[in-house]
């Protein structure tokens, strides 16, 4: 039986070869085909005489081998929430009493998966403090009545005499040690014990998710420095941000200092760095650098299919000098790595939807399905359609669909592997997003080319350089909503058209002289994401008062005043103001696309006028 989607992937293969999707595609193709060029040169000095197949091989296998080292980091999906589930219950007494009434004669679940279901998730970590208390308490019998008596000495006495004590008891007690739990062994008020407990699994929960992220962020930092990418993105953003504004916004690539007022992008990445930062700011500066990541890996792995297919291993291994691929055969390349690509997510949901156990067999903790079987059916179907489309357009490469599925399919698995992970890890900070201290401004981008399956999701976080811009699942964050919510109703982010600047094009009039126009607005992309410093916060200020005596109203002023919102999120936008305050905040239902304001608890219909805002505002 033929699969239609199959077809259909073919069928839009077939289309015109004169462009992909857009001329970005091929332009960082190009540039990613150089990066892994260089890094391959690198490895064929330190491996002289190495063939063009092992160059190939060792490449492949660090790609794979890196992509299960950071599934491995990052799978904290359930932690994540297990966190959540904890910081919602600490310090709130009512909650705690309600839930601990519903659950006290219940015991854990040790295989209770956290997620997006909160109610069940406050129901279990309960169910674990009161074990844990029990199991505290129990360990007062261990102790003789003198032993409890210092302890409770020791629990009210000053810091020296604490000092003394610990120094005169510690063959016998480790009284330092002890004192986390004296809420519990000592207090009749057995929801105060509770609140201690959470509290105590708070900061455990929050001393492993912060170690945990510090660890990712030091894997990610090395990947970028592998491959020289960190350098890339600073130049980036320093170019970027000379081209917004006169405002000194840049950063140095590195300083050798951690302190944040002084850290260039390479330190943002250490331990030294990471350890004075708070778990929440960490979660952020993560959930930007893993959706970085997970381009960056995507990225390379477009580059590695390219020399592949074009056979060139050799030649690099060699140390031949590649000659520049024409625009023919970048197109080509890119619009074959779609259709495979697209292929082979179509394989692995035809995979997943008819496994059998029979079929899986495990190794270093992975379970894995032979594929080939599936394989040749897609072959048998579209080997011949295949063939024809790409002979013409790649004309020195092979075009066996059967044997290109199974080149790419490893990468595309793994690569599958990291976005799963890293929108786990956006996932959550949405779930946060409700209750975050930080952050004022958070929520739908409203794009005007729109992508159905997918949300622009901003977040403005305080004391850093720019928005933290995701796009997400939408089927996955609509689900995620009615979980949590019981509707489909998010936030809708202001002053997204403050990091779009005016830029100038050129073209020949009709007696063929040159001449400027207004081109679209170019967006200001977030290259990296860092604290920002006091003497950019200064420039920011003095740039932003030089440009309102000037009296015009330009896209660097509302870009600066933006800026100066994200360092202070007391100073809202000017421009953005409605007769001098802040608009009513709207929201959005992403399942009806009706526009909301919230009235005391209930979200009501906005009027179409109150949903424009102010100047930039949207």
């Amino acid at each position: 039986m033929k699969n239609s989607a199959l077809d259909q992937i073919m069928r839009n293969a077939k289309k015109s070869t004169k462009y992909p999707e857009n001329r970005q595609d091929i332009d960082n193709l190009c540039a990613y085909i150089n990066i892994l060029v260089r890094y391959s040169k690198k490895l064929v000095q330190k491996n002289p005489g190495i063939t063009g197949n092992e160059l190939h091989d060792i490449i492949l296998d660090d790609m794979v081998e890196l992509s299960k080292e950071y599934c491995k980091k990052g799978n904290v999906k359930g932690a994540l929430f297990e966190y959540e589930a904890v910081k919602k219950l600490v310090n709130n007494k009512s909650k705690i009493e309600e839930i601990h009434e519903k659950v006290k004669d219940e015991k854990s679940n040790p295989n209770f998966i956290y997620g997006y279901s909160i109610n069940k998730s406050l129901e279990n970590i309960m169910e674990i403090a009161q074990e844990q208390i029990k199991e505290n308490i129990g360990t007062l019998k261990l102790f003789t009545n003198e032993e409890i008596e210092i302890l409770k000495k020791y629990i009210k006495a000053d810091k020296n005499t604490k000092l003394k004590m610990m120094l005169q008891y510690k063959d016998i007690m480790d009284l330092k040690g002890l004192e986390k739990f004296a809420p519990i062994l000592f207090n009749d008020n057995y929801i105060s014990k509770l609140d201690a407990e959470l509290k105590i699994m708070q900061d455990s929960f929050e001393e492993n998710l912060k170690g945990n992220q510090i660890e990712i962020m030091k894997f990610m930092g090395d990947f970028f420095k592998k491959y020289n990418l960190i350098n890339r993105f600073t130049n980036n953003s320093n170019r970027k941000n000379q081209e917004a504004t006169r405002a000194n916004l840049t950063y140095e690539l590195s300083t050798g200092e951690y302190d944040k007022e002084k850290i260039g992008v390479e330190e943002l990445f250490t331990k030294e760095f990471l350890e004075s930062q708070d778990l929440e700011t960490i979660l952020i500066y993560s959930s930007f650098w893993q959706n970085r990541f997970a381009k960056e890996c995507d990225s390379i792995n477009k580059a590695f299919f390219a020399l592949t297919d074009m056979n060139l291993w050799n030649d690099i291994a060699n140390g031949k000098d590649l000659k520049e691929f024409d625009n023919k055969t970048l197109i080509g390349l890119c619009k074959k790595e779609r259709t495979l690509k697209k292929s082979i997510k179509l394989l692995i949901v035809s995979l997943r939807n008819n496994i059998k156990e029979k079929d899986i067999s495990y190794s270093e903790g992975y379970a894995t399905i032979d594929p080939m079987d599936e394989v040749k059916k897609y072959h048998d179907q579209c080997c011949e359609e295949y063939g024809e489309i790409f002979d013409e357009i790649l004309p020195d490469s092979e075009n066996i669909f059967g044997d290109d599925i199974n080149q790419y399919r490893t990468l595309v698995g793994q690569e599958e592997n990291i976005y799963r992970i890293k929108n786990s890890m956006i996932m959550y900070k949405i779930c946060e997003m409700f209750n975050s201290k930080k952050t004022k401004n958070w929520g739908v981008i409203q794009e005007e080319k729109v992508n159905p399956n997918t949300v622009l999701i901003g977040i403005d976080y305080e004391g850093l350089n720019m928005p933290l811009r995701l796009h997400i699942d939408k089927d996955e964050l609509i689900k995620l909503l009615r979980i949590r919510n019981g509707n489909t109703i998010i936030p809708i982010y202001e002053g997204d058209k403050d990091f779009y600047r005016q830029i100038k094009g050129f073209k020949k009039n009709q007696d063929g002289e040159q001449e400027t126009y207004e081109k679209e607005d170019e967006l200001i992309r977030t290259s990296v994401l860092m604290p920002i410093n006091r003497k950019q916060r200064k420039s920011i200020s003095e740039r932003i008062k030089e440009l309102k005596t000037k009296g015009e109203f330009t896209s660097e002023l509302r870009f600066l005043e933006h800026e100066e919102f994200l360092a202070n999120q007391d100073k809202y936008p000017e421009h953005l103001k409605i007769a001098g305050k802040r608009p009513t905040k709207k929201f959005i239902d992403l399942t009806t696309e009706g526009i909301y304001i919230k009235d005391k608890d209930k979200y009501v219909l906005a009027d179409e006028k109150e949903v424009k805002g102010g100047k930039g505002g949207k």
